[in-house]
Formats: C-alpha cells, structure tokens, sequence
C-alpha cells in the first residue's frame, strides 16, 4: 500500500486549473480559472497572490525555475511573466504567441568548464535605490534571482501554433523552431523536454489531423558550447537588469517632472483660464517690461497666488527639480555607464570568433549597440544642462515675482532681492519663452496641459526636440563639422541633436536587441531535425495526459494516456546513446485482491506525473457508483525489464504491445484507495515528498505527505468536508510572509 498521510483538505472559492509543486521549497502554485495565481506553503498559508492583468486572461502554463527563486506563468493571452518568489515583483515580462505549455529544465550534469567570474565591482559602483513606485519603500532592482551563475537552466516556451521558443535563463532566447514545418503540418505543442546530455530536445506535438507526435531535434550546440552560451546569456541577463533599472529611472524623472506640471497647472490655471490663448506669457512680459500688471494678472497675484503661495509653489518645484537632477546624475548616468561596460566585454567575446561566431555573436552589431549608449550618455549630458538651465531661470523669475507681490501688497522688500540685473532679467526672458504650451504639446504629453515650462518637457516625449539645444559654439561639434569624414568612425560619440531622451532609450533598447537577434537566429539554425515518432491517434488537445523525465543522461522516459481510453499507459523509453532507440509496452491496472472479485475491468487512469525517476504516480478511478479514486506509484525501474523495442513509428507497432498488468508481479504497483474521493487531477513531488489531490469539483484540494512510517500513516486523522476551512475566507493574505 502506498504509505501516505493526509495533511489538509481545504476548499477554494474559485475552480482550480493548475497545481504544481516546487522540487526545491515546500511551496505549492495554483492558478484558478479566473487567471489568479498564488503561491501556498504546506500548511497552506498563502505566501501572495498575483491578479492577471485582464479579467479575460487565464492561465496556460507555469514552471518553477530550478532553483526554486522564480516562477514562470504563461497566459492565455501570450504573456509569460517571471516572478520573483520572495518578492512577487515581475522581473521580466516576454510576448508569445498563444501559450499551450511552459517546462523549465535543469542541466544537472553540465555546469561551465569554469565558473563565471565576474570581476565587474572592481571598476563598477553599486546603483543606488531606486523606488518602484508611489508610496513604496525604496527597493533596490537587484539582478541575483534574474541569473544562476552555475548551472545553464532553459526555459521551453511552446504554443498552440506550433512554436517553440528557447530561452536560456528564461532571458536570453536563443532559439525559435517553427515544428509545423518540420511535419508539414499545423500543430499544438503539449510538453517540450532535453536529455541530460543536452544532446537532443523532444518536443510532443498534437498534429491538426490527431496524431501525438514526439519530434527529436538534435541540440548538440547546447552541449558543445554550453560554457560560450552561459557566458552570453549572463551578459545578456545583466544587461537587461540595468534596462529594466533604467527604465525605473525614467519612469521616476518623469514623474518627477509631473509634480512640477501639476504644481504649475494648479496655481496658473484659474489665470490662464482669464485670459486668450498665448496670452499668460504675453501679460508676464509685460508686467517686466513696464512694471505695471493687467486686471487678470493683479488679481492673480494678489488673490489666488499670494506671497505664501508663491513661497509653497517655488519650493515643491525647487524639489523636484532636484530630485530630476539627482535621478540623473546618480542614477540614469551611471546605469547607462553600467551598459556600456557589458557591451564592451560583449564586444571582445564577439572578437574571439573561433568560440562565439557559430553563436552569432557580431563584432559590428555590438559596436553600434554600444555607440548607441555613448548617444545615450551624451543625451543624458544635454538634459543635466538643460536642467540647470531651467533652475536658473525658474529661480531668477520666483524671485522677481516675489518682489513684485510684496510691492502690490505694499509690504517692505528686502534689499538682497530687490535688485534685478540684466542677466536676470534674460533669465526671466528666456524662462517666459514659450510659457504658454508649444504646439502639439499637448497631444505628446498625452492630456491638455497649461505650460510647457520651456525646455526639459520635451525630452520626455517620445518625439523630435521643439526647441534643440544650441551647440553651434560647441568646440567639438565644430570640430566635427569642419572633419566629416570622422562623424561616420564608430569610435565616434554620435550626438543626435534633434532626438529626445526617450527616444536616445528607445534606440539604445533597439540596438542591443540587434546584438541578441543574430544569435538566436544562427542557434536556431543549428538545430536540426533527427527524427519524428508517430505515438498515438487522439481526438482533443484536453485528451491527453502526459509526463516525461530523464533516467539518466542518455535516457528519457515519456508516460502518455488517452483519456478517453483511460485502460492504461503507454510507457516510452528513448535512448540518445543507441541512435534514439525506442521502446514501449503498454501498462494497465487491475488489482482484484484490493478491490472486490468482481472487478474484471482496468481502473481508470486520470493522470500522470513522474515522482522520482524510478517511480510514476498514477491518479486512478475506480468503475463504481461512488468513483472512488486510487493512488498508485508505478515503478519505473521494474517496469523497464518489460519494455520491447518498437518501431519509430510507434503507432504501427501499439498492436504487437503486450498489455501488461501493472499490480501484478514482477512490478506489483503499490495503491492506496481513497474512501470518499472522486478526483480529477494531481500534482506531486519526490524531492518534497508531498502530493496533493483535487478533487472533482475542481474547488476542494487534499494535501498528502508521502513515504511516510507505517505508525505514521495509522495515526492519520481524517479530515471532513465539514471541519475543512475555506481557504479563501480562513486564511489571511501575508505579502510580508518571507519564502526560506
């Protein structure tokens, strides 16, 4: 009997889709027909939840890295998100076709020749915090959970067009194999897998006419070259943490720059609102020039801005203005910096071509991604002079328009600030200039806006610069102009004059893209097709249940059932080592001695998941009136001395299969009967030792602790439909709760 012991039965107030267990943390992950996933511990306390982004979305695949840090869920929709565990944050989002299967595989026997080393700190500053968002604690974008500097980990993407999508680290997509063109037909990829060896890669396909397919590609590359391709994507994986802290930057500098809009809208409003189009900057001018404010201005500014507001208004943009300076100098230039020096170490991997060029890797494609951050920095450069700028002129007009309240208020003005030079009054000129919003600002700054606040505004838009800055006396572009020739030398900074600060970003993201696009293409390219097995003959997608592991490097097994001919499995042995042999028998189970005499029929089989490499745990229904659900462990390493050598084409051979009962010995399958259960699926876990059983409602989920004493197992007390707690109301939401 197998030995187990019931932990919990808890309800959910949503259908369960998916349950899978972590292999490394006592966690459990469901995703409910609703698209929510959340993460629950043993005893079921909710570590957090995630909400997908549309109501509409549900879940079509997840996946635990190996490590056990991060969790990959594949949405309806084709958004595959990697998040943090700890955390809950997204770490990194990708888009996809529609997703019908997402496995994270583990390279056990291959790590790198050597380990990575990355000597970056010696020459590199720690980034300072950044805050994700409003009213956040200040979190620091970290890339430890994005990269595994050990062990090459790949992430296998398959849609229901046929696609498969290869990712290394779940970062860097190495490769994209259309399967439809390798069977000269439309399919649905069901589950992906690699050997050990990482010598071959076993896709399981469901073609449009029915047929279960396992097409075998040749993946030797991965093998070959694992220690250039883990160099490569850790790169890559550094290099797209510093875009995603970028891109923090960003966001932050611009909603800095919000609050200044906002500030300004808020006071000036009422008076813009009083006066024609364009006039606000007009009645400004004014007021300098003669000294004598019009009716709209002087009530303003005696009523509606008034000394203390003018003092409040200056200091909130004086604020954030600095912190725009701050986000800039601190921030935005040093992970600009922190990109440039990745690329470069790209660049010389890319000049050692008897490692790197099979791969991809171009010298030029990285050159001019690194020329695009050199445009990036110098962009970065212009806005911190503009900024200043801006300070200047803002403060020289906060000043002078302080005088001029405290003298229509008839009040004493101090010495220090009632003198106005004429350089302050250009400052206050130049700060007046184009006050009033440019146009086509406000279709850029997506809503109506008042002021457009001279300058910094318009690099934040992702359109040409309205008004340039003004390099004409700069001694280098002078230098340049008057030598062309130099301007097209890649060793050269390009300055691009008339480009924003978001759209130096967006060009920087293009080009190092380019520098990933080559190689997954040339990888891709490597792959090649070795063979393509004919399995079995299915009417749906929803009728198959399959599971597969690797025995050893050379050896996968694949276990696959017809659920609409649940009578048994069908168990698969694929050798790489003996040119992809393949065997098969047919397993079925039918236990007479633990049931009842009468039974003459097989059980049937509701699922299948390995639990270790030597054992395979059935979920199996007995034919009653109650349904009564049976757990099995199948073992593997007995069932093996059974298996027959078939043809590739195995469909041609499932009549020659000698069908087997699984309880009988040799074999003699261990089950346990489950009094009271009708179940409908499972997920377990052989390094966890756990299980857990939903039951056919979809809604009420039993969790097990298998191998356990047979004391153990005696003690068991069971637990009721009517003592169970309702998990959704009973437990608590701790988005504080820690993973160990």
């Amino acid at each position: 009997m197998c030995a187990m012991k019931q932990l919990e039965e808890r309800h959910t107030s949503q259908e369960i889709k998916f349950l899978l267990w972590c292999d490394r943390m006592d966690l459990l992950a469901i995703a409910n027909v609703r698209g929510e996933v959340s993460l629950h511990r043993l005893n079921w306390q909710r570590v957090w939840s995630l909400q997908p982004s549309d109501v509409d979305y549900t879940v079509s695949g997840m996946a635990w890295r190996p490590d056990g840090k991060v969790i990959a869920i594949g949405y309806s929709n084709g958004t595959l998100l990697l998040v943090d565990v700890e955390t809950k944050r997204i770490l990194y989002t990708q888009r996809f076709s529609s997703i019908s299967c997402v496995i994270w595989f583990n390279a056990p026997d291959l790590g790198v020749d050597s380990p990575i080393e990355d000597d970056s700190s010696l020459f590199l500053s720690d980034l300072p915090d950044l805050a994700w968002d409003t009213g956040s604690a200040n979190k620091k974008i970290s890339d430890e959970n994005l990269v595994d500097f050990k062990v090459i980990n790949v992430l296998l993407v398959g849609t229901t067009h046929g696609m498969l999508h290869i990712s290394i680290f779940g970062l860097f997509e190495c490769a994209i194999i259309d399967l439809n063109k390798l069977i000269d037909e439309k399919c649905t990829v069901l589950s992906v897998h690699m050997a050990n060896n990482l010598s071959y890669l076993y896709a399981i396909v469901l073609t449009k006419s029915g047929l279960v397919k396992v097409i075998t590609l040749q993946t030797e590359i991965f093998k070959t070259h694992s220690t250039e391709l883990h160099m490569i994507a850790y790169k890559h994986g550094k290099i797209i943490s510093l875009l995603n802290y970028l891109e923090g930057t960003i966001s932050s500098i611009e909603a800095a720059w919000e609050i200044i809009l906002m500030e300004m809208d808020s006071k000036l409003a009422s008076f813009a609102s009083s006066v024609p189009e364009g006039a606000v900057a007009a009645d400004f001018l004014d007021l300098l020039l003669f000294g004598f404010p019009s009716y709209e201005l002087d009530l303003f500014l005696s009523q509606d801005l008034t000394e203390k507001g003018l003092r409040k208004l200056g200091h909130s943009i004086e604020c954030s203005y600095s912190n725009i300076q701050k986000l800039v100098l601190k921030h935005l230039t040093k992970v600009a910096q922190n990109i440039a020096y990745y690329l470069s170490e790209l660049r010389g991997m890319a000049r050692m071509e008897f490692r790197y060029k099979i791969l991809g890797l171009q010298e030029s494609a990285v050159t001019k991604a690194i020329s695009a951050s050199g445009s990036f920095l110098v962009k970065g450069a212009e806005v911190q002079q503009v900024i200043d700028h801006s300070m200047r002129n803002y403060k020289a007009f906060f000043r002078w328009l302080y005088v001029v309240i405290l003298r229509e208020n008839e009040e004493h003005v101090p010495i220090e600030v009632s003198k106005v030079s004429q350089r302050d009054i250009i400052f206050i000129g130049e700060f007046l200039k184009n006050f009033d919003s440019l146009p086509g600002d406000s279709k850029q700054a997506g809503r109506s806006k008042y002021f457009n606040l001279e300058r910094l505004g318009q690099y934040l838009v992702d359109s040409n610069l309205v008004i340039p800055l003004d390099t004409t006396l700069n001694p280098w572009d002078v230098f340049l102009s008057n030598h062309p020739g130099l301007f097209d030398n890649d060793l050269i900074i390009k300055h691009h004059h008339e480009m924003s600060l978001l759209q130096e970003h967006k060009h920087l993201i293009s080009s190092i893209g380019d520098v990933f696009n080559e190689p997954k293409k040339q990888i891709g390219n490597e792959l090649q097709l070795y063979q393509i097995l004919n399995i079995i003959k299915v009417d749906n997608y929803n009728d198959i249940r399959l599971s597969l592991i690797n025995f050893n490097r050379d050896i996968t097994f694949m276990a696959i059932v017809n659920v609409t001919e649940p009578d048994g499995i069908y168990f698969i042995e694929i050798d790489s080592s003996n040119e992809t042999q393949v065997k098969c028998e047919f397993f079925y189970f039918q236990s007479v001695e633990n049931f009842n005499d009468s039974l003459s029929q097989p059980l049937k089989i509701i699922d299948i998941q390995f639990y270790t490499v030597n054992v395979l745990s059935v979920l199996l229904e007995i034919d009653n009136q109650q349904r009564t659900a049976v757990f099995a462990q199948f073992p593997v390493t007995l069932a093996r001395q059974s298996l027959m050598v078939v043809d590739k084409n195995v469909i041609d051979s499932i009549g020659n299969l000698t069908r087997i009962n699984a309880c009988d010995a040799p074999i003699s399958t261990t089950l346990r009967v489950l009094d009271g259960f009708t179940a409908a699926k499972f997920s377990v876990s052989g390094s966890r030792k756990v299980s857990v059983i939903l039951m056919q409602n979809l809604r009420t989920c039993c969790l097990y602790e298998m191998d356990v004493d047979e004391e153990d197992e005696e003690e068991e007390v069971d637990v009721t439909a009517s003592t169970a707690k309702e998990s959704d109301n009973s437990i608590q939401e701790n988005p504080e709760v820690m993973v160990e």
